[in-house]
């Protein structure tokens, strides 16, 4: 039931991403959020359906998020001040996203997170070994080679600090 309602309400055919829905607009908000792509965690479409995921992957390439070397950022809304937007990749949602291709079974879509995977450890290690902590989110547009701690929201950054 949950798979049916996600295709009907939330599947944009067109577009080929789910979108959120805007019920006083009875709309699909067709913006790119790295939320779009979270139903492939939860494997909202068929288990013989090999198009929908293919189809997701393609939204995400159109959209320019896997030209980010360093995480996908969370929206594309730059110059806002929320830290649900903009710049920053909140690893939880990564994480997500790459379970996502990674258990298709298909080789594409498996060497993709495995390429996304790889790109994400890379950076949060580098940014690791020179912080000695761990962020809540990361800013995936800093011009550095491991990846800085995200900015916006009500409150300063998260670290959880580990002494080596």
């Amino acid at each position: 039931m949950a798979k049916l309602a996600m295709k009907v309400i939330h599947w944009n055919e067109t577009d080929g991403i789910w979108y959120d829905y805007d019920l006083e607009k009875k709309l699909h908000s067709n913006t790119y959020y790295i939320s779009n792509a979270l139903p492939l965690y939860a494997k909202c479409y068929d288990d013989e359906d090999e198009v929908t995921p293919h189809r997701a992957y393609e939204y995400l390439k159109r959209e320019g998020v896997l030209n980010f070397t360093k995480g996908l950022p969370t929206s594309l809304a730059m110059g806002s001040e929320q830290q649900w937007d903009k710049e920053n990749a909140w690893p939880p949602m990564v994480h997500m996203v790459i379970e996502g291709f990674r258990t298709t079974g298909d080789p594409l879509l498996m060497k993709a997170a495995e390429t996304m995977a790889t790109q994400w450890l890379g950076v949060t290690y580098k940014s690791f070994i020179r912080t000695h902590s761990m962020f809540e989110k990361y800013n995936v547009s800093a011009m550095t080679e491991e990846c800085s701690a995200g900015s916006g929201g009500e409150y300063e950054v998260q670290a959880s600090s580990i002494i080596l």
